[in-house]
C-alpha cells in the first residue's frame, strides 16, 4: 500500500506528523513484532546511553571499558536487528530516537468473562465459538469487531466518556471544597454531567458493548507501523503535496479551456 502520514498526539498537548512504515495482518504478527520491535529498540537507546558516558568519562581505563562493552552492544544488535530485518524487511536501527507506534485498522473489543458470563453467552443462537477467547488462565469474550474510520471513532468515543469521568472526580473534589453559592452551581453542574455520562456510558454499551464499569482488552487484528518524521521530512512532503496540488490544478486547467479552432 501506498504510504501515507498522519498527526499524533505525543503528550503535553504536543501533536507530530508520523508515517507509514509496515503493514500487519495477523495478531500475533503484531504481538511479536511490537515485543521485539521495543527490544530493539531499547537496546539502541542503551548504545546512545553508554556514547554519552564515554563522553563524560574522566580517564582512559573508563572510556577504554566502557568502549568495549559498546562494540560488544553494537555487534549483538547488528546480529539482531539482521535477523529482525528478514522477517520484517525493516532494520530498527534505521529509526533510532523516533516514536514508533501501531494504528489499529482491524480490532476485537474482548471483556474478560467468568464461566457463568460464558454459560449465558452461549445460550444465544447468535454465539460463536471463536468469540470466546482463551490467553493462558484469562477467558475473554469478543463484544464487537471494528474496521477502518470505526476505529478511530471507537477511540475518540472511549477518550471522551474517560474524559467525562475524571472531570467529574474533579468536579466531586471541587463541591467537597466549597460552600454556599459556589457549592449548589457546582452540585447542579455536577447532576447534569452525572446525566449525560450516565446517557454516553449506556450507548457506548448499545454500540460496542463497552462500559466504564468493565475492565476490557483491545486486540488488534491488522495494524500499521508508523514511526514519528523528522523535521526535514515533513517539509518535504509538504513540498510534495503542494507540487501534486498544483500539478493537478494545473492539468484541471487545460481540460476546461476548449480547443482553439484551425
Amino acid at each position: 500500500p501506498k504510504a501515507f502520514r498522519e498527526q499524533f498526539h505525543v503528550g503535553n498537548n504536543q501533536f507530530a506528523w508520523f508515517i507509514s512504515v509496515l503493514w500487519l495482518n495477523n495478531p500475533n504478527t503484531i504481538r511479536e513484532f511490537g515485543e521485539q520491535y521495543s527490544a530493539l529498540d531499547n537496546q539502541v537507546r542503551r548504545i546512545f546511553a553508554i556514547n554519552q558516558r564515554i563522553q563524560q568519562a574522566l580517564t582512559t581505563p573508563e572510556k577504554d571499558a566502557l568502549g568495549k562493552v559498546r562494540e560488544q552492544e553494537l555487534r549483538d544488535l547488528e546480529a539482531k536487528d539482521g535477523l529482525f530485518e528478514k522477517v520484517y524487511g525493516i532494520k530498527v536501527a534505521n529509526y533510532a530516537g523516533r516514536i514508533g507506534k501501531i494504528k489499529p485498522i482491524a480490532i476485537n473489543l474482548l471483556l474478560p468473562a467468568t464461566d457463568e458470563e460464558i454459560a449465558e453467552a452461549r445460550k444465544d443462537a447468535k454465539f460463536k465459538e471463536e468469540n470466546l477467547v482463551i490467553r493462558g488462565d484469562r477467558k475473554l469474550l469478543v463484544q464487537s469487531s471494528m474496521t477502518g474510520e470505526h476505529v478511530a471513532l471507537f477511540d475518540r468515543n472511549v477518550n471522551l466518556v474517560q474524559a467525562q469521568r475524571a472531570n467529574l472526580i474533579q468536579l466531586k473534589a471541587a463541591i467537597e471544597q466549597s460552600t454556599g453559592d459556589a457549592k449548589s452551581k457546582l452540585e447542579e453542574q455536577l447532576k447534569r454531567d452525572e446525566e449525560t455520562l450516565l446517557k454516553n456510558n449506556e450507548e457506548m454499551i448499545k454500540t460496542y458493548g463497552f462500559s466504564l464499569t468493565r475492565n476490557y482488552v483491545v486486540d488488534i487484528l491488522a495494524g500499521v507501523f508508523m514511526v514519528s518524521m523528522t523535521q526535514e521530512e515533513v517539509q518535504r512532503a509538504d513540498a510534495q503535496q503542494q507540487a501534486e496540488a498544483a500539478a493537478g490544478a494545473k492539468a484541471e486547467d487545460k481540460k476546461e479551456k476548449p480547443a482553439k479552432a484551425n
